[in-house]
């Protein structure tokens, strides 16, 4: 049951995030983040995204900032997924939510930092209890 519910959300991730509306024109950087975060399958390449979002950012400001720093944060928190250790990939996913949190506190009116933060959340094991 689960796997169909991934692949649609990641697939609606994908629709929306390419979305003009979600300022992708006015800050070039997020085409290759949103690449990147997509096409993360192992920890190397999640621990690339997040540098690749830490490079970008330097220098930028207002709401092409806030965004590129959301998906520093959820390249992190998606570095969970690889690791083997549980300790590591909690300690990992709740940095990464929490800053995300932060963000989407500092910018409520911001729809793709919550959209972000679904990417995650949704795919998230229950157990964990992360909404």
């Amino acid at each position: 049951m689960r796997p169909p519910r991934c692949a649609a959300l990641w697939l609606w991730a994908g629709i929306l995030f390419s979305h003009p509306l979600f300022g992708q024109a006015d800050c070039p950087p997020l085409t290759e983040l949103r690449t990147a975060f997509l096409g993360h399958g192992t920890l190397q390449q999640a621990l690339d995204s997040r540098v690749l979002a830490e490079r970008h950012l330097e220098g930028r400001t207002g709401p092409c900032a806030t965004v590129i720093e959301a998906h520093r944060w959820v390249s992190h928190a998606r570095s969970a997924d690889f690791e083997w250790n549980p300790a590591t990939k909690l300690s990992r996913l709740n940095t990464g939510l929490d800053s995300l949190d932060a963000l989407v506190a500092l910018h409520p009116d911001l729809d793709i930092l919550k959209a972000l933060r679904l990417t995650i959340t949704g795919t998230a094991p229950r157990f964990l209890g992360v909404n």
